[in-house]
């Protein structure tokens, strides 16, 4: 009796482990790192631009999404440079608690938060340097842009690549109007060298036209890349 009774207690003593689950391993598994998944998740930034010149990006924030936080600090840079009393060599950096404002006179350009310098790598401080060093350069390039002189330079350039422009187009004209009639008069000739009798059935028109088409097609794209160069050469 003495062993079936150990055999018994053996065997609910096998069955009990197997049924019993793994509260150990449970207990051990390790926890996501949610500070990981933040960092590792993409951040929406959004170009701080000055006439096409970008000077830094801007991320966004739960109530400011980053395309309008840098549309804001586009237009504080605008009215700043506008402010003909102003000295860009005057922006200052103002620590205001949780951030850093870069101030042109009693007008806050921007402010940097802790997040924004931890997007770079930096320190906030730093951050701050950087960015109205780039924001100081980028009014005074605003205003050189803005002199009579400039301007006059600018459209002296632009009416002079309009006229080429137009001297090319007229050029092209007559290069592609002479090489049609060119190019129909010799597949005619040729057809009838061939001893073609469909050219009397007007085989040699299909033929020019189909020409004709493709010289046009080509003709198209040459113009529009001469367009394109003419407005890089004023736009740029």
């Amino acid at each position: 009796m003495n062993t079936l009774q150990s055999i018994t207690v053996r065997f609910a003593a096998c069955l009990l482990f197997v049924l019993t689950p793994p509260v150990f391993a449970q207990e051990a598994a390790p926890q996501p790192d949610n500070e990981a998944i933040e960092l590792a998740a993409p951040i929406p930034t959004a170009p701080v631009a000055i006439d096409g010149t970008v000077l830094f990006n801007v991320r966004g924030v739960s109530a400011l999404p980053a395309a309008e936080r840098a549309a804001r600090i586009e237009a504080a840079i605008k009215e700043a440079a506008r402010n003909s009393s102003f000295d860009p060599a005057n922006l200052t950096l103002v620590d205001e608690g949780p951030f850093t404002s870069i101030m042109a006179g009693e007008s806050r350009v921007m402010g940097i938060v802790d997040a924004d310098a931890r997007l770079e790598g930096v320190g906030r401080r730093e951050l701050g340097v950087v960015a109205s060093d780039r924001i100081r350069r980028a009014i005074e390039q605003y205003r050189t842009d803005r002199q009579p002189e400039a301007l006059t330079a600018g459209g002296l350039r632009a009416g002079g690549a309009t006229l080429l422009l137009a001297l090319v187009l007229v050029a092209l004209r007559r290069l592609w109007r002479g090489l049609d009639g060119r190019l129909a008069a010799h597949l005619e000739e040729r057809l009838r060298a061939l001893g073609v009798e469909s050219v009397r059935a007007g085989g040699s028109e299909r033929a020019g036209s189909f020409l004709r088409n493709t010289l046009g097609v080509v003709r198209t794209a040459m113009m529009l890349v001469v367009i394109f160069l003419y407005l890089n050469l004023v736009l740029g």
